[in-house]
């Protein structure tokens, strides 16, 4: 239940939510040609209602295969309070749930982690909820009084 077996999902739709940056949009857009996926996806390009364009998500995805130090794209899903999927790459794994999680690099298994949220409306929820408790764990004051905490202990046992 949890793994893609190849059947077509007629509500599956991709939103790549973004613009060029280390990947210029014409190479995007030949990867979804390639995967026979163009027809139902779409590249939203830069935005002023990126807020709006996430909560037209009902499940986020940042399959990251490096680099996820402070994970925006990921902060701003959960903000929105969207469910999320991710690798385990950076500080991925402090943010979501281990069933969230997928090796960077294996495609079958974050579109396994993807069927499943699709097929099980329950795991959808429970993700949702765990993303929201997550990002309420980071305002502002808490995670202050987090990082003062860290300082702290590595003084006293310096």
């Amino acid at each position: 239940a949890g793994r893609w077996d190849g059947t077509p999902r007629p509500r599956l739709r991709l939103m790549l939510a973004g613009f060029d940056s280390a990947t210029p949009e014409p190479t995007v857009r030949g990867w979804l040609r390639e995967a026979g996926i163009e027809d139902i996806s779409v590249v939203t390009g830069k935005r002023p209602d990126v807020v709006a364009c996430i909560s037209a998500m009902d499940l986020g995805v940042v399959a990251s295969l490096w680099s996820e130090t402070i994970a925006r794209a990921a902060l701003e899903i959960m903000a929105c309070d969207r469910p999320l999927v991710s690798t385990t790459v950076g500080v991925m794994p402090d943010l979501l749930p281990h069933g969230a999680l997928v090796a960077p690099g294996d495609v079958a298994a974050m579109a396994g982690a993807i069927a499943h949220a699709m097929d099980s409306p329950p795991w959808l929820e429970i993700l949702r909820d765990a993303c929201g408790l997550r990002i309420e764990s980071l305002h502002r004051a808490d995670f202050l009084h987090r990082t003062l905490a860290v300082y702290r202990d590595v003084c006293r046992n310096a």
